[in-house]
């Protein structure tokens, strides 16, 4: 059986990232703002994606390395949300529904971003989506303690 306290450093470098990745948006809205400058919003806008990329990726190492499955074909993205949203043999559920509602949000908005031009912005969605920004990480951070505590009791109970 695999040491389930890798996963779970992991999981929480990621959560620092998005940490930062959050700052980053922040700091990108207040001079978007300050500047009306739309070069800002472009990268506010990429950094939306980075953030829901950031998401994605912690979900990625769950599903590779309990489920060692990960989905395939164009809807990937939402069958994997849902993936983590359902519990296994493997493992519990590891986000919960309210959740699952707002990192869809972000998901919808990288469909948006990466099949549009990104001359089709708009400020307000983007301040929108930003100002949810710690909303949805608190909800993401507390499923991701709870999922890490379990795992790491399942796996102290395998390793004994």
């Amino acid at each position: 059986m695999k040491d389930l306290s890798i996963l779970v450093s992991q999981i929480e470098e990621e959560l620092q990232l998005l940490q930062r990745t959050i700052s980053r948006i922040q700091s990108q809205v207040k001079k978007a703002k300050t500047t009306n400058d739309e070069d800002y919003w472009h990268a506010v806008a990429a950094n939306l994606v980075s953030f829901y990329t950031g998401m994605e990726n912690i979900f990625k190492l769950i599903a590779n390395n309990l489920d060692n499955y990960l989905p395939q074909g164009a809807d990937w993205h939402i069958q994997l949300l849902r993936q983590m949203q359902t519990g296994n043999s493997y493992r519990p559920a590891v986000i919960q529904s309210e959740t699952l509602q707002l990192i869809s949000e972000y998901r919808s908005f990288r469909h948006v971003f990466m099949n549009n031009y990104a001359l089709n912005l708009d400020s307000t969605k983007l301040d929108l989506l930003a100002q949810k920004l710690p909303v949805t990480y608190d909800h993401l951070h507390k499923d991701m303690k709870s999922f890490a505590e379990i795992i790491l009791k399942i796996n102290g109970e395998l390793q004994s």
